[in-house]
């Protein structure tokens, strides 16, 4: 039995610095686990910021859209074209929106055709633009949005 013992001594005699590698061990795991969770969590975060300014970029193409389809539609007669290279008819340059935040936009409206609408005399004419509105937000949020709009006008106001 004094043996056993013996030999049982020496073997934990032998054994002191396994405590030690054992917690190191422990604490280098811990410590690489908490960094992929703070690396993951910085990804997450800037993530939803571009998801965030995307959003913005496509509310405020929409924005300049609506603008540009208000301004054709409350003229009486079809306005004049400013650049017969391109058939430009307006170009409105960065209109930020009024609510405190960095999204703007513009537009652009150029003349495609007159053709006439059908179920309507001669004397109306349907005068089609096409739209280009570009809206940004923040420094690298930005969306394009692409109209076709239709405005039914008398011929006699060309």
């Amino acid at each position: 039995m004094k043996r056993n013992v013996h030999t049982l001594q020496s073997t934990l005699d032998n054994e002191r610095g396994t405590g030690l590698v054992s917690a190191m061990l422990t604490l280098s795991l811990l410590a690489i686990f908490g960094l992929v969770a703070a690396q993951l969590a910085v990804n997450e975060k800037r993530t939803s910021l571009n998801e965030f300014l995307r959003a913005g970029a496509v509310f405020a193409a929409d924005s300049g859209g609506e603008s540009a389809v208000a301004w054709i539609t409350e003229r009486n007669s079809p306005p004049p074209i400013v650049d017969f290279a391109t058939k430009r008819i307006v170009a409105e340059n960065a209109t930020a929106l009024g609510n405190g935040s960095s999204q703007n936009y513009d537009f652009d409206i150029a003349f495609q055709q007159m053709r006439p609408r059908v179920g309507y005399d001669l004397s109306h004419v349907d005068f089609v633009y096409d739209v280009d509105s570009e809206g940004r937000a923040g420094m690298n949020g930005k969306s394009n949005v692409g109209l076709l709009v239709r405005k039914l006008n008398r011929s006699g106001h060309q």
